[in-house]
C-alpha cells in the first residue's frame, strides 16, 4: 500500500495595480499623460452636455443674411444699388426653415429701418464695385458684410441672439460680438422724454396750420439741450426713427395744435415754438404715442438703460 505524497501549497503572488507598484521615471510619465489626455476639455469650455453647438458660418450668417439683400433700381434715369433689411417680402429671402434661426432673422429684420440708419451710408459697401445686374450679389454680399461687421449688430443685437439661441438649447461658441449685454442704468420715463421729442422736431408751421417735421439724425431738438447724456441721445434715436405709430401720432397732434386759433394768430417762429411746447406737454401723456414707444423702451437695455416707471 502506498502513501500518497500531500499535495504541495503554492503561494500565489498578491494582485497589485500596476499603480500599486512604484513606477519607474519612464512609466510614472507616460501614466501622467494619459491621466491628462483623459481629462482634456473640449475646444468650446462651457458647453453642457444637453446643449446643441452652431456656428457662425453655418448656421447664424446665413440667417441674418436672409434679411439682408440689395436690388439693382433705376430712377430718373439713373441705376443704383437700393439695400434692404426686411423680412419678405422687402427680401426676397427665403427665410431659414428652421424655427429657431428664421426667429434669429427676424431679431434684425424687424429693426431694419434703424439698423439701415445706423450702418451708415451704402456707398461704403458699393464703392469700385460696377452698378450692373451681373454684379447684384457682389453688392449685395458687400452691404451683408457690412452690416453683419457693424457695432450696433455686434454689441446690441448678438446678445439678444445668444439669449434665443440659449432658450433654444443651442450654443454658438464662434459667433461675433458680445456674449451678454451692459449692466442697465435706471431712468425715469420723463428723463427720456425731451430726447424722444427732440427727434420729432417742428421745423416749419404755415399759417393755415401746414406742417413740416424733421425726424433725423442731423436736424432735431437735441442743440436745444444742455449738456446732453450721448447714451440718452441714442435713446431718444432708436426709440423714434422707424418707429411710425409713434411718428404717427406725433404728427397728428402738432397738426392739431397748428391749426388751433391761438397758434394761427402768431408770427412764423412762435407758431413753431408754440407747437414745439404742444407736444412736450401733450405727447408724454397720450396713450397712443406711449403704446407706440412701449417697444423700444423695452430694448433699451442694449445700451444700458432701464427705464423704471415707462407706462
Amino acid at each position: 500500500m502506498t502513501r500518497n505524497a500531500p499535495p504541495q501549497r503554492t503561494r500565489s503572488a498578491p494582485l497589485r495595480s500596476p499603480l500599486s507598484r512604484k513606477p519607474s521615471g519612464r512609466s510614472f510619465i507616460i501614466l501622467l499623460l494619459v491621466a491628462c489626455g483623459e481629462l482634456a476639455l473640449p475646444a468650446w469650455v462651457g458647453v453642457t452636455p444637453t446643449e446643441r453647438v452652431v456656428h457662425w458660418a453655418t448656421d447664424v450668417r446665413p440667417a441674418l443674411e436672409s434679411v439682408v439683400c440689395a436690388a439693382l433700381q433705376e430712377r430718373n434715369g439713373r441705376s443704383d444699388f437700393q439695400p434692404s433689411i426686411a423680412e419678405p417680402p422687402g427680401c426676397p429671402g427665403p427665410l431659414p426653415s428652421d424655427p429657431v434661426f428664421a426667429r434669429v432673422a427676424h431679431l434684425l429684420g424687424s429693426r431694419g429701418v434703424l439698423v439701415r440708419a445706423k450702418v451708415g451710408n451704402p456707398s461704403k459697401a458699393f464703392g469700385g464695385i460696377p452698378v450692373d445686374a451681373g454684379y447684384v450679389s457682389v453688392a449685395e454680399q458687400a452691404y451683408r458684410t457690412m452690416v453683419l461687421a457693424h457695432p450696433y449688430l455686434q454689441d446690441r443685437l448678438m446678445p439678444r441672439i445668444h439669449d434665443l439661441l440659449a432658450a433654444s438649447g443651442l450654443v454658438c461658441p464662434d459667433c461675433p460680438g458680445a456674449k451678454r449685454l451692459p449692466e442697465p442704468r435706471t431712468v425715469r420715463y420723463g428723463e427720456l422724454m425731451p430726447y424722444v421729442l427732440a427727434y420729432l422736431w417742428p421745423v416749419k408751421v404755415g399759417p393755415d396750420g401746414g406742417l413740416s417735421m424733421q425726424i433725423c439724425a442731423g436736424i432735431n431738438g437735441i442743440q436745444e439741450i444742455k449738456a446732453p447724456d450721448p447714451i440718452l441721445v441714442d435713446a431718444g434715436f432708436d426709440l423714434v426713427f422707424g418707429n411710425w405709430g409713434a411718428i404717427d401720432e406725433g404728427t397728428r397732434q402738432a397738426r392739431d395744435a397748428g391749426r388751433s386759433a391761438e397758434c394761427k394768430k402768431l408770427d412764423s417762429e412762435a407758431r413753431v415754438a408754440y407747437v414745439r411746447r404742444y407736444l412736450a406737454q401733450v405727447l408724454p401723456g397720450d396713450t397712443r404715442f406711449q403704446e407706440a414707444l412701449r417697444p423700444g423702451i423695452q430694448s433699451l437695455p442694449e445700451i444700458g438703460l432701464a427705464c423704471s416707471d415707462c407706462p
